[in-house]
């Protein structure tokens, strides 16, 4: 009996040995399974790494199709939303919000004008836009920008605004997704002095009358601007006639520009202006170029100044202070 109870704990005891090895390597296969580098956990990071990259993709994926539709549709997904506002005290404002300045009292609300692109037109001998606020022009003597818009054209803004004579806040105008500038201050005959030192002009491609009849504008400095895809300059600076120069023509590119029509004609008070950098290549019109630039001695033009391709050039120095270039 004693020997059978003394098998029997034997038996047990292996059997107990038996059992925790067992168990110890289940546990270690467990464990491996969970912690190891085909484990478990491994396996839901990466699957959950998976998951957040699908959703990253498909985000991409969206915002890609979105953009292409925005494109397809004429639209620039980064034109914000611009609202304006006309106030009693002649300030036209233009924000990102339909919101009105506190403490000021408005007179006409013009809504939005996001992605909207306006033309200039003769009608009885005079400029006419459809501008919402055109009919309004006479009573504006201030432009606000409020907080940062971008436009993708600026055409007409300004047009036939008489009476503007500063600005607020031109930093807040961002113009890098703007294509078409024609106009843009046309006919601001009491605008003095105006900062473009903030214009982002690469994406530009019309620049027709935008300064024309600017005729209280004494200087003006275009160093910032970039002019590589500019094919219209056609009256560009006509009649602003109290000009004495103009920085920054010597770094324009006219590569691509191919009306130069009147670009300064009636620039009466111009002595000199330096025209080296100009590539006349392309140009086909040059019609009343410099006309009545009564003053105007000296024209500098560099090894690009080619009139080969020029088809009209009449009345090109009439009434001019000089009838030839002066090479640089």
């Amino acid at each position: 009996m004693k020997n059978k109870i003394k098998n029997a704990k034997g038996i047990t005891l292996l059997a107990l040995v038996v059992t925790i090895v067992i168990i110890i390597i289940l546990a270690t296969v467990t464990i491996s399974a969970v912690f190891g580098d085909n484990g478990l956990i491994k396996k839901a990071q990466e699957a959950k790494d998976m998951t957040s990259n699908s959703i990253i993709a498909e985000q991409e994926a969206m915002n890609k199709l979105e953009q292409e539709l925005s494109e397809a549709l004429g639209e620039n997904p980064r034109a914000t939303n611009i609202y304006v506002f006309l106030y009693d005290d002649g300030t036209l404002t233009f924000g990102t919000q339909n919101q009105k300045i506190e403490g000021k009292t408005v007179l006409k609300e013009y809504g939005n004008i996001k992605g909207k692109e306006y033309s200039l037109w003769i009608e009885d001998d005079v400029g006419k836009t459809n501008t919402p606020w055109f009919e309004d022009v006479a009573l504006i003597t201030k432009v606000n920008f409020v907080d940062e818009i971008v436009p993708i054209s600026t055409t007409c803004w300004l047009a036939g605004c008489a009476n503007l004579t500063g600005f607020q806040n031109i930093e807040n105008l961002d113009t890098s997704e703007v294509k078409n500038m024609e106009s843009m201050f046309n006919g601001c005959v009491n605008l003095t002095s105006i900062d473009l030192s903030n214009f982002d002009t690469s994406n530009v491609t019309g620049m027709h009358v935008m300064f024309a009849n600017c005729s209280s504008l004494t200087s003006l400095d275009l160093s910032s601007f970039n002019t590589s895809n500019v094919t219209y300059m056609d009256n560009m600076f006509l009649s602003c006639t109290k000009l004495t120069e103009i920085n920054g023509l010597e770094k324009f590119n006219t590569n691509k520009v191919n009306k130069m029509a009147g670009m300064f004609a009636r620039c009466s008070s111009l002595t000199s202006i330096d025209l080296s950098s100009f590539n006349t290549s392309n140009i086909t019109n040059m019609e009343n170029m410099f006309l009545y630039c009564t003053n105007l001695t000296t024209i500098y033009v560099g090894v690009n100044w080619d009139l080969s391709n020029v088809e009209n050039t009449t009345n090109m120095f009439v009434g001019c202070g000089t009838s030839t270039t002066t090479p640089k």
